[in-house]
């Protein structure tokens, strides 16, 4: 009798939040660490499970990769999450948007 998968297995992904999201791993980590998730899961499940908030804001990375929020994850995969950017000075930008220095 061939043995089907189970409905729950363990993902360990490997993890790296950058910014002011180091502080949604467990403390020590730095920001970057190994995640234990039950699967299956999605990018968007791996953010419920480290409670940021705002997730729709995040950019996500998925094995280098920018991935939308419901790309599955694998065991062993590498995410990165970004938040957006906020700050600065206009007086530090040129009038097309650009980085003036």
């Amino acid at each position: 009798m061939a043995e089907t998968s189970s409905s729950t297995e363990t993902l360990t992904l490997q993890c790296r939040l950058v910014g002011e999201l180091r502080g949604f791993l467990p403390e020590g980590d730095r920001g970057e660490g190994p995640v234990e998730l039950p699967g299956p899961a999605t990018i968007d499940d791996l953010l419920i499970h480290l409670a940021i908030p705002d997730r729709e804001l995040l950019v996500v990375g998925l094995n280098g990769t920018k991935a939308p929020h419901t790309d599955a994850l694998s065991d062993g995969d590498e995410v990165t999450i970004v938040a957006p950017m906020t700050g600065g000075s206009r007086e530090q930008r040129d009038p097309e948007g650009g980085d003036a220095r």
